[in-house]
C-alpha cells in the first residue's frame, strides 16, 4: 500500500483515514503495521 496524500492535504495509507500530518508520520505508521503483521506471535 503506497502512502498518499489528501486533498485536505494530510497523508494516508492506501485507502484509509486521511490523519498523519506528514508524509513521515505515516511511512512510520506503515512500517510498524507491517513488522506487527509478519511478527511471531
Amino acid at each position: 500500500m503506497p502512502v498518499r496524500k489528501c486533498s485536505n492535504g494530510k497523508w494516508r495509507i492506501g485507502s484509509g483515514k486521511c490523519m498523519y500530518k506528514t508524509k513521515s508520520a505515516a511511512m512510520r505508521a506503515y512500517k510498524a503495521y507491517l513488522a506487527k503483521k509478519h511478527s511471531k506471535k
